[in-house]
Protein backbone atom coordinates (compact mmCIF):
# COMPACT_ATOMS: atom_id res chain seq x y z
CA UNK A 1 0.00 0.00 0.00
CA UNK A 2 1.56 3.40 -0.74
CA UNK A 3 1.37 5.58 1.71
CA UNK A 4 1.64 9.84 1.39
CA UNK A 5 3.47 10.99 4.71
CA UNK A 6 4.31 14.28 5.65
CA UNK A 7 7.49 15.81 7.21
CA UNK A 8 5.19 17.02 10.44
CA UNK A 9 4.57 13.01 10.84
CA UNK A 10 8.19 12.69 10.70
CA UNK A 11 9.63 15.09 12.88
CA UNK A 12 6.81 13.90 15.67
CA UNK A 13 8.26 10.50 15.42
CA UNK A 14 11.76 11.91 15.76
CA UNK A 15 10.41 13.70 18.97
CA UNK A 16 8.90 10.92 20.45
CA UNK A 17 12.50 8.42 19.88
CA UNK A 18 14.39 11.22 22.08
CA UNK A 19 11.42 11.36 24.65
CA UNK A 20 11.56 7.28 24.91
CA UNK A 21 14.65 5.70 24.28
CA UNK A 22 18.59 6.85 24.51
CA UNK A 23 21.85 6.77 23.82
CA UNK A 24 22.24 4.13 20.37
CA UNK A 25 18.49 3.39 20.16
CA UNK A 26 17.86 7.37 19.71
CA UNK A 27 19.90 7.37 16.47
CA UNK A 28 18.26 4.15 15.26
CA UNK A 29 14.93 5.75 15.42
CA UNK A 30 16.20 8.67 13.77
CA UNK A 31 17.53 6.78 11.22
CA UNK A 32 14.21 4.97 10.70
CA UNK A 33 12.59 8.28 11.27
CA UNK A 34 14.25 10.31 8.46
CA UNK A 35 14.30 7.31 6.23
CA UNK A 36 10.19 7.29 5.89
CA UNK A 37 10.65 10.67 5.15
CA UNK A 38 12.80 9.85 2.24
CA UNK A 39 10.21 8.01 0.97
CA UNK A 40 7.35 10.89 1.50
CA UNK A 41 6.70 10.27 -2.62
CA UNK A 42 4.45 7.33 -2.28
CA UNK A 43 7.04 4.24 -2.62
CA UNK A 44 6.77 2.77 0.57
CA UNK A 45 4.60 -0.36 1.02
CA UNK A 46 3.27 -0.43 5.02
CA UNK A 47 2.86 -4.56 4.62
CA UNK A 48 6.54 -5.18 3.96
CA UNK A 49 8.18 -2.34 5.57
CA UNK A 50 10.12 -1.90 2.48
CA UNK A 51 11.04 1.10 0.33
CA UNK A 52 10.83 0.65 -3.80
CA UNK A 53 11.13 2.09 -7.23
CA UNK A 54 9.40 1.27 -10.48
CA UNK A 55 11.89 0.45 -13.18
CA UNK A 56 11.80 1.45 -16.90
CA UNK A 57 10.23 -1.98 -17.29
CA UNK A 58 7.29 -0.91 -14.79
CA UNK A 59 8.67 -3.62 -12.61
CA UNK A 60 9.61 -3.02 -8.70
CA UNK A 61 12.88 -2.94 -6.82
CA UNK A 62 13.30 -2.90 -3.45
CA UNK A 63 15.37 0.76 -2.10
CA UNK A 64 15.40 0.19 1.90
CA UNK A 65 13.77 -1.55 4.38
CA UNK A 66 12.57 1.15 6.56
CA UNK A 67 10.04 -0.14 8.14
CA UNK A 68 11.61 -3.65 8.44
CA UNK A 69 12.23 -6.16 11.32
CA UNK A 70 14.31 -8.90 11.99
CA UNK A 71 12.69 -11.49 9.76
CA UNK A 72 12.40 -9.81 6.33
CA UNK A 73 10.11 -11.02 3.48
CA UNK A 74 10.50 -9.79 0.06
CA UNK A 75 6.70 -9.77 -1.70
CA UNK A 76 6.56 -11.09 -4.94
CA UNK A 77 4.37 -7.93 -6.02
CA UNK A 78 2.94 -4.65 -4.31
CA UNK A 79 -0.21 -3.30 -5.31
CA UNK A 80 -0.11 -5.74 -8.45
CA UNK A 81 3.19 -4.84 -9.80
CA UNK A 82 5.83 -7.32 -9.41
CA UNK A 83 8.83 -7.18 -7.28
CA UNK A 84 11.79 -8.28 -9.68
CA UNK A 85 14.77 -6.67 -8.23
CA UNK A 86 17.04 -5.88 -4.60
CA UNK A 87 18.84 -2.56 -5.54
CA UNK A 88 22.27 -1.85 -4.67
CA UNK A 89 22.67 -1.21 -1.04
CA UNK A 90 18.74 -1.88 -0.39
CA UNK A 91 19.59 -3.29 3.36
CA UNK A 92 23.45 -2.71 3.61
CA UNK A 93 24.49 -2.20 7.64
CA UNK A 94 20.46 -3.14 8.83
CA UNK A 95 21.83 -5.04 11.92
CA UNK A 96 18.79 -6.31 13.04
CA UNK A 97 17.89 -8.56 10.07
CA UNK A 98 18.31 -12.09 11.04
CA UNK A 99 16.32 -13.93 8.66
CA UNK A 100 15.56 -13.20 4.47
CA UNK A 101 13.21 -14.87 2.48
CA UNK A 102 13.43 -14.07 -1.57
CA UNK A 103 10.54 -14.42 -3.80
CA UNK A 104 10.82 -16.66 -7.31
CA UNK A 105 9.99 -13.13 -8.96
CA UNK A 106 13.08 -11.62 -8.12
CA UNK A 107 15.77 -11.90 -10.83
CA UNK A 108 19.03 -9.86 -9.72
CA UNK A 109 20.29 -8.84 -6.19
CA UNK A 110 22.28 -5.62 -6.17
CA UNK A 111 25.78 -5.21 -5.50
CA UNK A 112 26.20 -4.34 -1.56
CA UNK A 113 22.84 -5.43 -0.89
CA UNK A 114 22.90 -6.54 2.74
CA UNK A 115 26.59 -6.05 2.92
CA UNK A 116 27.54 -5.87 6.42
CA UNK A 117 23.81 -7.17 7.70
CA UNK A 118 25.82 -8.78 10.77
CA UNK A 119 23.56 -10.63 12.61
CA UNK A 120 22.07 -11.98 8.91
CA UNK A 121 21.86 -15.90 9.62
CA UNK A 122 19.92 -17.35 6.78
CA UNK A 123 18.62 -16.26 3.08
CA UNK A 124 15.50 -18.38 1.02
CA UNK A 125 15.88 -17.66 -2.15
CA UNK A 126 12.48 -19.56 -3.72
CA UNK A 127 11.40 -20.36 -6.82
CA UNK A 128 13.37 -20.81 -10.44
CA UNK A 129 13.62 -17.64 -11.73
CA UNK A 130 16.16 -16.86 -14.58
CA UNK A 131 18.25 -14.24 -12.85
CA UNK A 132 20.00 -11.54 -14.46
CA UNK A 133 23.30 -11.93 -16.70
CA UNK A 134 24.37 -8.50 -15.80
CA UNK A 135 23.73 -8.18 -11.95
CA UNK A 136 23.01 -11.95 -11.08
CA UNK A 137 23.95 -11.49 -7.30
CA UNK A 138 26.44 -8.34 -7.66
CA UNK A 139 29.67 -7.59 -5.97
CA UNK A 140 29.51 -7.55 -2.51
CA UNK A 141 26.30 -8.72 -2.08
CA UNK A 142 26.71 -10.43 1.35
CA UNK A 143 29.89 -9.19 2.27
CA UNK A 144 30.37 -9.19 5.98
CA UNK A 145 27.30 -11.48 6.82
CA UNK A 146 29.39 -12.92 9.58
CA UNK A 147 26.72 -14.85 10.79
CA UNK A 148 25.35 -16.23 7.74
CA UNK A 149 24.99 -19.79 8.21
CA UNK A 150 23.17 -20.82 4.69
CA UNK A 151 21.77 -19.53 1.63
CA UNK A 152 20.54 -21.19 -1.19
CA UNK A 153 21.98 -19.83 -4.86
CA UNK A 154 19.11 -19.73 -7.22
CA UNK A 155 20.00 -22.59 -9.92
CA UNK A 156 19.72 -20.22 -13.07
CA UNK A 157 22.59 -17.95 -11.67
CA UNK A 158 25.01 -16.57 -14.75
CA UNK A 159 26.37 -14.27 -12.78
CA UNK A 160 28.09 -13.92 -9.07
CA UNK A 161 30.13 -10.87 -8.39
CA UNK A 162 33.52 -10.84 -6.60
CA UNK A 163 33.34 -10.51 -2.91
CA UNK A 164 29.80 -11.71 -2.61
CA UNK A 165 30.63 -14.03 0.31
CA UNK A 166 33.66 -12.29 1.77
CA UNK A 167 33.91 -12.71 5.62
CA UNK A 168 31.18 -14.88 5.94
CA UNK A 169 32.70 -16.42 8.95
CA UNK A 170 29.78 -18.98 9.44
CA UNK A 171 28.73 -19.91 6.07
CA UNK A 172 29.32 -24.03 6.53
CA UNK A 173 28.34 -25.13 2.79
CA UNK A 174 27.74 -23.25 -0.55
CA UNK A 175 26.46 -25.50 -3.46
CA UNK A 176 27.54 -24.02 -6.93
CA UNK A 177 24.76 -23.57 -9.52
CA UNK A 178 25.76 -25.20 -12.95
CA UNK A 179 25.08 -21.56 -14.63
CA UNK A 180 28.18 -20.06 -13.31
CA UNK A 181 31.26 -19.90 -15.16
CA UNK A 182 33.34 -17.84 -12.99
CA UNK A 183 34.03 -17.55 -9.71
CA UNK A 184 35.75 -13.75 -9.15
CA UNK A 185 37.97 -12.10 -7.28
CA UNK A 186 37.52 -12.82 -3.17
CA UNK A 187 34.44 -14.32 -3.80
CA UNK A 188 34.71 -16.61 -0.96
CA UNK A 189 37.45 -15.45 1.06
CA UNK A 190 37.40 -15.73 4.67
CA UNK A 191 34.62 -18.51 4.79
CA UNK A 192 36.38 -20.22 7.55
CA UNK A 193 33.10 -22.60 7.96
CA UNK A 194 33.18 -24.13 4.56
CA UNK A 195 34.35 -27.74 4.58
CA UNK A 196 34.58 -28.52 0.97
CA UNK A 197 34.56 -26.87 -1.79
CA UNK A 198 33.34 -28.62 -5.10
CA UNK A 199 32.82 -26.87 -8.61
CA UNK A 200 30.41 -27.93 -11.09
CA UNK A 201 32.05 -28.55 -14.78
CA UNK A 202 30.46 -25.24 -16.04
CA UNK A 203 33.45 -23.58 -14.32
CA UNK A 204 36.11 -21.73 -16.58
CA UNK A 205 37.84 -19.22 -14.43
CA UNK A 206 38.64 -19.27 -10.60
CA UNK A 207 40.08 -15.53 -9.73
CA UNK A 208 42.62 -14.56 -7.59
CA UNK A 209 41.46 -15.11 -3.46
CA UNK A 210 38.49 -17.10 -4.89
CA UNK A 211 38.70 -19.28 -1.55
CA UNK A 212 41.42 -17.73 0.02
CA UNK A 213 41.57 -17.93 4.23
CA UNK A 214 38.67 -21.56 3.98
CA UNK A 215 40.66 -22.33 6.99
CA UNK A 216 38.01 -25.41 7.71
CA UNK A 217 37.94 -26.28 4.03
CA UNK A 218 39.46 -30.69 3.89
CA UNK A 219 38.67 -31.65 0.42
CA UNK A 220 38.87 -29.62 -2.93
CA UNK A 221 37.25 -31.12 -6.25
CA UNK A 222 38.25 -28.99 -9.75
CA UNK A 223 37.06 -30.23 -12.60
CA UNK A 224 38.56 -30.38 -15.49
CA UNK A 225 36.63 -27.58 -17.41
CA UNK A 226 39.32 -24.83 -15.90
CA UNK A 227 40.82 -22.74 -18.28
CA UNK A 228 42.08 -19.77 -16.38
CA UNK A 229 43.16 -19.80 -12.96
CA UNK A 230 44.08 -16.45 -10.82
CA UNK A 231 46.58 -16.12 -7.84
CA UNK A 232 46.06 -17.08 -4.29
CA UNK A 233 42.76 -18.91 -5.33
CA UNK A 234 43.07 -21.26 -2.49
CA UNK A 235 45.22 -19.03 0.01
CA UNK A 236 45.39 -20.27 3.70
CA UNK A 237 42.99 -23.09 3.11
CA UNK A 238 45.04 -25.02 6.35
CA UNK A 239 42.86 -27.92 6.89
CA UNK A 240 43.19 -29.29 3.43
CA UNK A 241 43.29 -32.89 2.94
CA UNK A 242 42.84 -34.05 -0.57
CA UNK A 243 42.53 -32.73 -3.93
CA UNK A 244 40.54 -33.86 -6.81
CA UNK A 245 42.19 -32.33 -10.08
CA UNK A 246 39.81 -33.20 -13.31
CA UNK A 247 42.69 -31.61 -15.92
CA UNK A 248 46.20 -32.23 -16.68
CA UNK A 249 48.15 -30.82 -13.81
CA UNK A 250 50.95 -30.46 -16.44
CA UNK A 251 49.32 -28.29 -18.41
CA UNK A 252 50.55 -25.45 -16.26
CA UNK A 253 53.58 -24.23 -15.82
CA UNK A 254 53.09 -21.45 -13.12
CA UNK A 255 52.03 -21.86 -9.37
CA UNK A 256 48.76 -21.04 -8.97
CA UNK A 257 47.80 -24.02 -6.91
CA UNK A 258 51.17 -24.38 -4.65
CA UNK A 259 49.45 -23.55 -1.88
CA UNK A 260 47.59 -26.41 -2.01
CA UNK A 261 50.84 -29.06 -1.61
CA UNK A 262 51.18 -29.50 1.94
CA UNK A 263 53.05 -32.15 3.36
CA UNK A 264 50.47 -34.76 4.04
CA UNK A 265 48.00 -33.82 1.35
CA UNK A 266 46.78 -36.69 -0.78
CA UNK A 267 46.49 -35.65 -4.16
CA UNK A 268 44.32 -37.52 -7.39
CA UNK A 269 43.64 -36.98 -10.72
CA UNK A 270 40.71 -37.94 -12.93
CA UNK A 271 41.38 -41.14 -15.00
CA UNK A 272 43.27 -39.90 -18.32
CA UNK A 273 44.60 -37.28 -16.91
CA UNK A 274 48.59 -36.43 -16.37
CA UNK A 275 49.89 -35.17 -13.36
CA UNK A 276 53.34 -33.95 -11.97
CA UNK A 277 54.65 -37.26 -11.40
CA UNK A 278 56.96 -36.54 -14.43
CA UNK A 279 58.40 -33.55 -15.99
CA UNK A 280 57.52 -31.37 -12.97
CA UNK A 281 57.47 -27.77 -13.12
CA UNK A 282 60.18 -25.94 -10.94
CA UNK A 283 58.24 -24.50 -8.56
CA UNK A 284 56.88 -28.09 -7.64
CA UNK A 285 60.04 -29.47 -7.15
CA UNK A 286 61.30 -26.56 -4.82
CA UNK A 287 58.25 -26.99 -2.81
CA UNK A 288 58.96 -31.03 -2.17
CA UNK A 289 62.33 -29.66 -0.26
CA UNK A 290 60.24 -28.92 2.56
CA UNK A 291 57.38 -31.06 2.12
CA UNK A 292 55.93 -34.74 1.68
CA UNK A 293 54.75 -35.19 -1.68
CA UNK A 294 52.91 -37.76 -2.62
CA UNK A 295 52.54 -38.98 -6.18
CA UNK A 296 49.83 -38.39 -8.43
CA UNK A 297 47.12 -41.15 -8.32
CA UNK A 298 44.56 -42.33 -10.26
CA UNK A 299 41.16 -42.47 -8.37
CA UNK A 300 38.72 -44.90 -10.24
CA UNK A 301 35.69 -46.12 -9.33
CA UNK A 302 35.53 -49.70 -7.20
CA UNK A 303 33.72 -51.06 -9.70
CA UNK A 304 36.87 -50.72 -12.03
CA UNK A 305 39.71 -51.94 -9.95
CA UNK A 306 40.42 -55.88 -9.65
CA UNK A 307 40.45 -57.42 -6.36
CA UNK A 308 43.71 -58.15 -4.83
CA UNK A 309 45.14 -54.94 -6.40
CA UNK A 310 46.03 -53.61 -3.32
CA UNK A 311 48.91 -51.21 -4.43
CA UNK A 312 46.57 -49.47 -6.84
CA UNK A 313 48.90 -50.19 -9.99
CA UNK A 314 45.90 -51.61 -11.98
CA UNK A 315 47.58 -55.43 -11.81
CA UNK A 316 47.91 -58.07 -9.35
CA UNK A 317 51.08 -59.18 -8.71
CA UNK A 318 54.00 -59.88 -6.17
CA UNK A 319 53.94 -56.55 -4.91
CA UNK A 320 50.34 -56.59 -3.77
CA UNK A 321 51.45 -59.82 -1.79
CA UNK A 322 54.05 -58.04 -0.16
CA UNK A 323 51.64 -55.30 0.59
CA UNK A 324 49.06 -58.13 2.18
CA UNK A 325 51.72 -59.57 3.61
CA UNK A 326 52.75 -56.44 5.97
CA UNK A 327 49.62 -56.25 6.20
CA UNK A 328 48.83 -59.23 8.06
CA UNK A 329 51.69 -58.43 10.56
CA UNK A 330 51.28 -54.82 11.22
CA UNK A 331 47.14 -54.35 10.96
CA UNK A 332 47.65 -50.76 11.45
CA UNK A 333 49.89 -50.49 8.63
CA UNK A 334 47.76 -48.54 5.62
CA UNK A 335 48.25 -49.90 2.32
CA UNK A 336 48.20 -47.85 -0.85
CA UNK A 337 44.52 -48.93 -1.96
CA UNK A 338 43.44 -47.33 1.92
CA UNK A 339 45.04 -44.63 1.64
CA UNK A 340 43.32 -44.10 -1.77
CA UNK A 341 39.56 -45.99 -1.35
CA UNK A 342 39.98 -45.29 2.87
CA UNK A 343 35.75 -45.81 2.96
CA UNK A 344 35.72 -49.01 1.06
CA UNK A 345 39.47 -50.74 0.92
CA UNK A 346 38.89 -53.91 2.75
CA UNK A 347 37.30 -56.09 -0.13
CA UNK A 348 40.54 -55.34 -2.14
CA UNK A 349 42.51 -56.97 0.28
CA UNK A 350 39.89 -59.90 1.71
CA UNK A 351 40.93 -61.56 -1.45
CA UNK A 352 39.02 -64.98 -0.84
CA UNK A 353 35.93 -62.90 1.01
CA UNK A 354 35.74 -64.55 4.01
CA UNK A 355 35.72 -61.38 5.83
CA UNK A 356 38.98 -61.51 7.56
CA UNK A 357 42.29 -60.14 6.26
CA UNK A 358 45.19 -63.66 6.88
CA UNK A 359 47.20 -65.36 5.11
CA UNK A 360 44.71 -67.75 3.34
CA UNK A 361 44.17 -64.15 1.59
CA UNK A 362 47.93 -63.98 0.11
CA UNK A 363 47.83 -68.09 -0.22
CA UNK A 364 45.09 -68.00 -2.90
CA UNK A 365 46.20 -64.84 -4.64
CA UNK A 366 49.56 -66.32 -4.69
CA UNK A 367 47.77 -69.80 -6.21
CA UNK A 368 45.21 -68.06 -8.51
CA UNK A 369 48.25 -65.44 -10.41
CA UNK A 370 50.89 -67.79 -10.00
CA UNK A 371 53.27 -65.66 -7.73
CA UNK A 372 56.15 -67.97 -6.62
Amino acid sequence: MKNKLLLLSALTLCMGAFSAVSGIDVIDNLDQAFSTVAYADGNYDEASGLAYKIDNEGNIYITDGPGIGKDVVIPEQIDGIPVTGIGASAFTWKKNIETVVIPGTVTYIGGNAFNNCTNLKSVTINGDAQYDEDIGIGAGAFASCSSLVSINLPQKLPKLGENAFNGCAALQSITIPPTLTTIENSTFSGCRSLTSIDLPESITTLKSSAFNACSSVTSISIPGTIKSLGSNVFNACTSVKEVYFGFNATDYDYDPLSELFQEGIAIYYAEGKKGWASDRPQWLSEQIKWGKYLEPQVRKADSSRQVGDIDANDAVNSADVAQLLKKISNPAYKTPIENELPDNYSKFIDYNGDGKIDLSDAIKMMKEKNIN
